[in-house]
């Protein structure tokens, strides 16, 4: 690949993660540029859970360095931790890392929709524009749709609202 066009996504992989508030370092954009050339991450590229794995098992053989030339006994011991960090305590590590890195990616843009329907008259509402449209001979998905733009959320939430009318029924007869 040319070296400018590599140099482009390098500075824009930084310029990214720095805007999202998870800079990223040279040392690191250089791992990662040796490893997008290695044929084993090509191999493991549709396979994320793996490639996360092989960092765990790369962050234990790098500890273990520490331990190679120590005696017998220091080994077992190491042998032993390790063994009980691998099945229970990197769990909720491993866990919190990862969500600390997927907290720092950036998000896809917002549709722009910002209400929600968080009181029952506004779900009540939706259900009458609802209703309303599929009386006048629409379809519910197009009835959904329309009442999402009248009402700036999406037509998920409308969708939602509509499945727990009942819900809606007995808590404003009750009220």
């Amino acid at each position: 690949m040319d070296k400018k066009r590599l140099q482009q996504l390098r500075d824009l992989a930084k310029e990214t993660f720095g805007q999202a508030g998870a800079p990223i370092d040279d040392l690191a954009l250089d791992f990662a540029s040796e490893m997008a050339d290695d044929i084993r991450f090509q191999q493991l590229i549709d396979r994320p859970e793996q490639v996360a794995r092989a960092a765990v098992v790369a962050g234990c053989l790098q500890a273990a360095r520490n331990y190679i030339d120590v005696p017998e006994e220091q080994w077992q011991g190491f042998m032993q931790k390790m063994k009980q960090e691998l099945l229970s305590g990197l769990r909720p590590k491993f866990r919190k890392g990862m969500n600390a890195v997927a907290k720092g990616l950036p998000k896809r843009p917002s549709t722009g929709r910002n209400e929600i329907l968080d009181t029952p008259q506004k779900r009540k509402k939706a259900c009458d524009l609802v209703s309303k449209i599929e009386l006048s001979g629409g379809s519910k998905r197009e009835a959904y749709a329309k009442a999402a733009r009248e009402m700036n959320c999406s037509a998920r939430t409308i969708e939602r609202a509509w499945r727990e009318r009942a819900k809606l029924r007995t808590k404003t007869t009750r009220s």
